[in-house]
């Protein structure tokens, strides 16, 4: 039985919600019949459960790392951070110091397209156990043309939905998306 943390009475109402918007890493997401809002009729107390929120931010970690558009500093470390990477194993993965990792980080200097396209396949290839149903895209990694880096006010909106996914010959309930203009 779920309680409510506010008054610790059993929460009654369950509303699976057609659409939710998120924000994950600084990427808008949309959550399609996916996340659920439960209340409590005690105290009013309202709260959004995403289920499976470990592969929801593998999935938009992927989806970004698939988006042809050069990182930021907060998507590096957004990204980074979701790989469960040190900032200096990243630099010595991509032969850098970890200064020059805190200056991606921090938007001093950009990275650049070689580093950045190895840092993009690490994070589809490390992260693809935790959002299987997110289909990997390596060939079209390896020849992408980045476009610049976009401003916080240009962002599109990721659409995510959970999908029956089978794996190992069990059903899972994963993430997966469909890019949408904003």
């Amino acid at each position: 039985m779920n309680i409510c943390g506010k008054c610790e009475a059993p929460v009654s109402t369950w509303q699976r919600l057609s659409r939710h918007e998120h924000v994950i890493g600084g990427a808008r997401v949309e959550l399609m019949d996916s996340a659920l809002e439960v209340s409590c009729e005690k105290c009013g107390e309202r709260a959004v459960i995403i289920p499976n929120l470990l592969g929801l931010i593998a999935a938009v970690a992927i989806d970004r790392a698939q988006t042809p558009i050069k990182l930021n500093g907060r998507e590096i470390r957004f990204l980074r951070k979701t790989l469960e990477m040190a900032a200096k194993d990243l630099a010595d993965m991509l032969e850098v110091s970890a200064e020059t990792v805190s200056r991606w980080e921090c938007d001093r200097q950009p990275i650049s397209a070689n580093n950045e396209r190895i840092f993009r396949m690490k994070i589809v290839v490390g992260l693809s156990d935790r959002a299987p149903a997110m289909e990997p895209r390596l060939d079209e990694l390896m020849t992408m043309k980045l476009s610049p880096i976009r401003n916080e006010f240009d962002l599109s909106v990721s659409r995510f939905a959970l999908v029956r996914f089978k794996k190992d010959g069990k059903k899972h309930d994963q993430w997966d998306t469909e890019l949408l203009a904003a």
